[in-house]
Parts: C-alpha cells; structure tokens; sequence
C-alpha cells in the first residue's frame, strides 16, 4: 500500500470503509439489543399479568395484562437500548482487555438510560398525579448494565477481535449465563431495597388510589401477608434474569452472512 501513487488517500479510505462497516454493524447489534430486551419486557409483563389475574383474592381484571405486557416492553427495550449500546461500542472498540471493557461499557449504557428514567419518572409522577415516590434508575442500571456486561464477557471468552457471534446452542448458552449474571444483580438490588419494574409499579399503586397492578396478590401467593422481602427478591430476580436473556439474544443475532464475514469473528 506504501508503494501505490496515494498511500495517504488509499489507507485514509480504507480505514474510513471499515469505519463505517464497524457502525453499521455496531448499529444494528445495538438495535437487536433493544429489540431483545423488549420482548423479554412484554413476556415478562403479560406472565406477571395473568398471574396477578388468576391468583385467589385479586381483584385484578385481564386488562391488566396487557398493559403491564405494554409497560414491560417499554422498560425492556430501553434498558435493553442502554445497556446494548455500551456493549456495543465497548466490544467494537477493544482491543485489549475486553472484558473490562464489556463491564465498564454495560455500566456506563445503564447508569445514563437510568437516570434519564428516574429523572422523568419522578418529574411525570409529580406533575400528572402529584405523587412523590422513590423511583429507582441509575444504581439499577449500572448494577444490571454491569453484571449484563460481566455475563457476556464469560459467556463469549474466546474473541481476540471483532464481535461474537456464537451460534446454536452456544448462543443460547451465552444468554442464559448473562441471564444468570442479571439474575444475581437484580436479587442484589432487591435485597438491598432497590425494586426493579414490578417493585417500583407496586409502589406506584399502592401511593395511587384505585390502582389495580397492586403485587400483593402475587406475595400472599409466595406466602408474604404483603410484597415484602421475599417476594421483591423472587420477583426483582426473575426480571433480570429475563432482561439478561432476551438482551443477549438479541445482541448476538446474526445479520446476513455477507455482514458477518466482513465484521463479525466468530466463536
């Protein structure tokens, strides 16, 4: 390449191509994250619904279901937008010490979609219905963005370059280890007081009069008289455990396998 006519113009295109063949895909991943982390969101939800429908004593009627399911994919694919572009950016750009890079690209994409939730949830709540209540955001999404990061980086050990791209059951296997990470930050939360959705609804409800998505039902289930400790710490890890999955699937899907020859480096 030194020895062509524009060495500076030919190395300044090609770095430019790979540049934007590297965003593109970055892009895309980022979306796929999004788009994971909200269907996780909208199952999570729609099975919390009829749970809290069906369960003796509640008073919950089904529209319930899918409006926690809406609730749901909405929390999921913005946690899921967060979390996925740190990933992203931090996989794209390593070279070295990729894992540390994963973390810290997981906590930063968490903490900042967090405090943007918590500062308009609070402000929204207060100025729709003048409710004052402790809205969680930026310590949840840097614990889960964290162990999100820390998950897919033991679950993809072996890329030297690149982003993974794990197939088939390997694929599914990376989730669930990230679901598994997700899972035991979120109970970490939990039993440090810090509820993820479902705590922070019950919270809602239980301020608001007349609300239906109350969890109680759903603790007397476990065999809590309220939605006590128990009951956050099943229910706060089973969101992330679902967010963690459904995030890392759609991270690591796979585009066409033009795409992938180009970008990727597979496992």
């Amino acid at each position: 390449m030194i020895g062509e006519p524009a060495p500076i113009t030919v190395s300044r295109t090609l770095i430019a191509s790979r540049l934007r063949r590297a965003a593109r895909v970055t892009a895309m991943r980022w979306a796929g994250a999004a788009i994971g982390g909200g269907l996780a969101g909208v199952i999570a939800g729609a099975v919390g619904g009829l749970l809290l429908t069906t369960v003796p004593g509640s008073a919950a009627p089904m529209a319930v279901v899918p409006v926690l399911a809406v609730i749901g994919g909405v929390c999921g694919a913005i946690g899921g937008a967060g979390v996925g572009a740190g990933l992203s950016l931090a996989e794209a750009v390593a070279r070295s010490k990729r894992g540390i890079a994963l973390i810290v690209g997981g906590a930063v994409g968490g903490t900042l979609v967090g405090s943007a939730v918590q500062w308009l949830a609070r402000r929204s709540l207060l100025a729709l219905v003048g409710l004052h209540v402790e809205v969680g955001g930026s310590l949840e999404g840097l614990v889960i963005g964290g162990t999100a990061g820390l998950g897919y980086a033991i679950a993809t050990p072996r890329v030297e370059g690149g982003l993974a791209a794990p197939r088939g059951r390997q694929r599914l296997w990376a989730a669930a280890r990230t679901a598994a990470l997700c899972g035991i930050g979120a109970f970490a939360l939990a039993a440090a007081g810090r509820p993820l959705v479902g705590g922070t609804l019950h919270g809602i409800a239980r301020e608001a009069r007349g609300s239906q998505i109350t969890l109680t039902p759903l603790a007397r289930l476990i065999g809590e008289p309220d939605f006590g400790p128990v009951s956050q710490r099943l229910i706060g890890t089973g969101e992330g455990a679902i967010f963690g999955f459904g995030l890392a699937l759609g991270l690591t899907r796979r585009r066409s396998s033009r795409t992938s020859h180009e970008t990727l480096t597979d496992r």
